[in-house]
């Protein structure tokens, strides 16, 4: 920064460090190099302020006041000053910039300081225009103290008005306050580092000839101008009065209730192009006539009580906390050359410690040695095939996490994705024709743009309103996305992307002029299909998917080189958590339960072996125990305070590990690439005493031997006993995963009075990209198709004199979908599967529908081509008690090449419960009158 600083011959090079801190330092420099620009750009004085001011609210760069308040209208003299566009290209202003927008809130000394704030009251001070309102009814004075506490105030009465109040109603007693909201509303305008920046720029003497760096410089670093008394003299200023023990001389009524008023004024012109400005003006006018009146004085009076608690707090400080503007290093001094004395670390009681040592037992030797050299063996094998819930086996590389080869499925376009498709390819086809190096004339372009979008194949249409499309029609967002694309006003980019895939060519859509120009148009289509690819990580095909709807789980298999001959297969027949990890995989030794290709393929020169020599390193964890007694942990990690119940013996058992056998371990590092198969050979330890012992590995041995405990080992299934294995896999999956908002989620629950199994249809798409909720959509598309049919004359009620009637059954929202249990064989099996229904839709004057599920997670088994159902059942033991809530997100990350990678994915987790839907049939009820 120091090249920065000399660009300003005024800037106070030797004011550095300041004592208050790098932070503000930071902002000081990075402000006089920004001053310095203005300079040479013509800005001077007020503008410079103006012009630093509007960077800090900079809407194209996110900022806490972007939005908040509108100064242009506040201090009109500075209405037309910009900050110049270099501060956010060029490399050194951008820098610089930077450093001032991350200074929003700045600590100097002890306190913190809203920069934001304080350079809008520097610039207000010296504006001075008189601030009324429309009407001229209201005078507020200067616009400094309008944007000071006042304003701040303003536009939390304001906001609080909005939210906390109800309409009046004739005869309603008053809106009630609310002093949560109160709080939470004080707290977000009016903040302590606002108040500061207020009381900072009262407390000042600013000269508008100097910079603005040097004029805070002047003030912060001036004991005699941040310290002294600066919130007692804001106080003063203001007309609080003296400050003494806690509190202000002056509490006088009529000042208080002119305060208010200013502050109630002060909303309205905050709030000039809202729409309560009538609300606010009819309240000044008609006063405590007004219901809204009494809210409005309670919550202004609040909150200017609160804003004297904080000055008075701020006082307070100054009076009892010094800030710390400088210091001095504190260094040892030594008094002699020699340092044998020491070195020696003298005991003045030797005795005592050799009878603690003694105590202790550290004087009990063991016939061990120290390791101080490890030689590792190992044996890797990479996988390289997999196969999806038994599909045929397919090679493995590297190009992508194993989690989105098993989670990826088919993206069906929505409305919104169909949309930037079609404008996607409008926009590389014209970049494509405009750089060809043989000139096409602009007419020539156009008019192949305009012939893609006139073709009405590609256009999207609004469909007929008839009961084809309720979904459609029900939701009226929708409907207006269809209304506004229709007629040719865009293509669908799935129409074109779906007739590529099937072999059509592009030039096929529209008559081209030329040869060349067809076939740039087919090589352009070409990019355009890998370009919708790229974005998206999907299979070939839709049955190309490990998901298995019946356990509601991934089922996949991955297979690895063993040896010349023998090939290892792991299986993971559970997975719908999210991440991979060694524990979800198993090894599986019956042949008929995977894929035969999976077996194939494999040469010798896969599996590598490779040995190492290093130093061992000891085993440390936080809360660790030293070896020696005289040496204290880290208090951050309290072992002895754990506290188990006897039910917990994981808690004893990690207790007694870390307290008694931790030193015990050695750590041994050995750099392995994720997706092998990691086999120790042998492990050979060398001690200080030159002796030699071979490391077999934890559960070593026979693996139906039940007292053999190991971890992170795999598990051999249907294995009938003998040699246990001892490997480690490393799956190729990926540390961390961004996730979307469900698309879709559904909660299976289980209904023990009407024995059934819900699957309840939380969240749906809509259609454009994101999840709604399902019951009040369910609701609109039944309100919809009751006001298209016309229901037929209802049949008078027979005139009887009975107390009951007869009730054929209740209904359940159409986001409820039905399971029905059903015996698998009802011959030789009591085994139940859950199997999808559906509810009836009864509407008068229609024909009795079936309900159907909208999500795809419930829509297994349906073929949208022929629009038939098939059969759909779920492992009764996959709904337990507790239920279980299925979604579907779009995932993303990164992967070994630094490359985005975006799927579409499921999740299952816990449920919460039972549901209890209410459905009854045949119900005899009390007759209503």
């Amino acid at each position: 920064m120091e090249n920065d600083i000399t660009r300003n011959d005024t800037f106070q090079k030797n004011s550095f460090p300041t004592g208050i801190g790098k932070e503000f330092d930071a902002f000081i420099q990075a402000l006089a190099t920004l001053e310095a620009d203005a300079a040479k750009r013509g800005l001077k004085g007020i503008d410079v302020i103006a012009a630093i001011r509007k960077l800090l609210m900079d809407k194209r760069v996110p900022s806490p006041l972007s939005g908040k308040l509108d100064l242009d209208r506040i201090l009109p003299g500075t209405a037309n000053v910009v900050s110049p566009p270099e501060w956010l290209t060029d490399p050194a202003l951008s820098q610089a910039a930077g450093t001032i927008r991350k200074s929003s809130s700045l600590r100097i000394g002890y306190r913190i300081v809203n920069i934001s704030y304080l350079l809008t009251c520097i610039e207000a001070r010296f504006s001075k225009p008189e601030i009324t309102s429309p009407d001229a009814r209201l005078k507020l004075g200067s616009s400094l103290e309008l944007v000071s506490f006042q304003g701040t105030l303003a536009q939390a009465i304001f906001q609080f008005a909005q939210k906390a109040t109800i309409p009046t109603i004739p005869g309603a007693p008053p809106p009630k306050l609310n002093p949560a909201l109160l709080d939470t509303f004080y707290a977000q305008y009016s903040g302590t580092d606002k108040i500061t920046a207020f009381v900072d720029v009262l407390s000042m003497s600013y000269n508008m000839q100097d910079t603005i760096s040097n004029n805070l410089l002047n003030y912060y670093t001036n004991t005699k101008g941040a310290i002294a008394n600066s919130y007692n003299s804001f106080a003063k200023r203001i007309g609080l009065g003296n400050y003494k023990d806690g509190g202000f001389d002056n509490n006088n009524a009529d000042f208080r209730s002119k305060q208010v008023n200013n502050i109630l004024g002060a909303s309205m012109l905050y709030n000039l192009d809202s729409g309560k400005k009538t609300d606010v003006d009819v309240m000044l006018r008609e006063g405590t006539k007004n219901p809204l009146y009494a809210t409005y004085t309670a919550s202004a009076d609040y909150m200017y009580t609160k804003f004297v608690d904080v000055v008075a707090t701020g006082a307070s400080m100054e009076f009892h906390v010094p800030a710390v503007l400088s210091w001095n290093r504190l260094e040892p001094r030594p008094r002699t050359n020699n340092f044998k004395r020491v070195l020696r670390a003298e005991m003045r009681d030797a005795l005592w410690i050799l009878s603690r040592q003694w105590q202790m037992g550290e004087f009990a030797a063991e016939d061990t040695g120290t390791p101080v050299e490890m030689r590792v063996d190992m044996q890797t094998s990479p996988v390289g095939k997999y196969s999806l819930h038994k599909n045929p086996a397919k090679p493995l590389t590297n190009q992508q996490p194993l989690e989105t080869i098993v989670e990826r499925e088919v993206v069906q376009p929505d409305l919104t994705l169909r949309l930037e498709m079609g404008k996607h390819w409008l926009r590389l086809l014209e970049a494509k024709l405009t750089a060809d190096p043989t000139p096409i004339a602009p007419a020539m372009i156009t008019a192949v743009l305009n012939g893609f979008k006139a073709n009405a194949s590609l256009h999207f249409v609004l469909p007929t309103p008839n009961t084809n499309f309720p979904e459609i029609y029900s939701d009226n967002s929708m409907l207006h996305w269809y209304a506004a694309l229709a007629n040719g006003r865009a293509i669908d980019g799935n129409v074109l992307y779906k007739a590529l895939k099937t072999g059509t060519t592009a030039d096929s859509f529209i008559t081209s002029p030329s040869p060349a120009i067809t076939t740039l148009i087919n090589n352009t289509a070409t990019e355009f299909v890998q370009w919708f690819e790229s974005i998206y990580s999907q299979p070939a095909i839709a049955t190309d998917s490990a998901w298995n709807a019946s356990q509601l789980e991934y089922q996949f298999h991955t297979s690895a080189p063993d040896s010349n001959s023998a090939v290892t297969v792991l299986t993971a027949d559970e997975y719908a958590s999210g991440h991979l990890d060694w524990y979800n995989f198993d090894i599986e030794t019956k042949s008929s339960n995977y894929d035969a290709g999976l077996l194939t393929g494999y040469t010798p020169d896969l599996i590598s072996r490779k040995v190492i020599t290093v130093l061992p390193g000891d085993l440390q964890f936080p809360g660790m125990p030293n070896r020696r007694w005289w040496k204290f942990e880290d208090y951050k990690v309290d072992l002895g305070g754990i506290k188990p119940d006897t039910t917990e013996p994981a808690k004893l058992l990690l207790a007694e590990f870390a307290l008694i056998y931790s030193n015990d371990w050695m750590l041994l590092p050995f750099a392995v690439d994720a997706g092998n198969i990691c086999s120790t050979q042998s492990i050979t330890v060398k001690d200080v005493f030159g002796q030699y012992t071979s490391i077999q590995p934890a559960g070593a041995g026979d693996s139906t031997d039940w007292q053999r405990w190991t971890m992170f080992n795999l598990f051999r299934r249907n294995y009938g006993g003998g040699i246990a294995d001892t490997r480690l896999f490393i799956p190729p999956s990926t540390i961390k995963v961004m996730e979307g908002d469900p698309l879709e989620s559904v909660s299976l629950m289980r209904d023990e009075m009407a024995n059934l199994v819900w699957g309840i249809e939380n969240i749906i798409p809509n259609g454009k990209g994101i999840g709604i909720e399902g019951w009040d959509a369910a609701r609109r598309l039944l309100k919809y198709l009751q006001s298209i049919t016309i229901a037929p004359p209802a049949a008078p009620p027979a005139n009887n004199t009975a107390a009951i009637e007869y009730q054929l059954g209740t209904t359940v929202p159409e986001n409820w979908i039905p399971f029905i249990p059903q015996r698998i064989d009802s011959v030789t099996s009591r085994e139940i599967q859950l199997r999808r229904a559906a509810m009836p839709r009864i509407i008068p004057g229609r024909t009795i529908e079936r309900v159907r599920p909208r999500t795809e997670l419930l829509r297994t088994g349906y073929n949208a081509t022929t629009n038939t159902w098939g059969a759909y059942t779920i492992f009764e033991e996959e709904v337990p008690r507790s239920g279980a809530i299925i979604e579907r997100t779009w995932q993303r990350t990164r992967w070994l090449d630094g490359c985005v990678i975006t799927w579409l994915g499921r999740r299952k987790y816990t449920g919460r419960g039972e549901a209890d839907s209410g459905l009854e049939f045949d119900n005899v009820r009390d007759k209503e009158v």
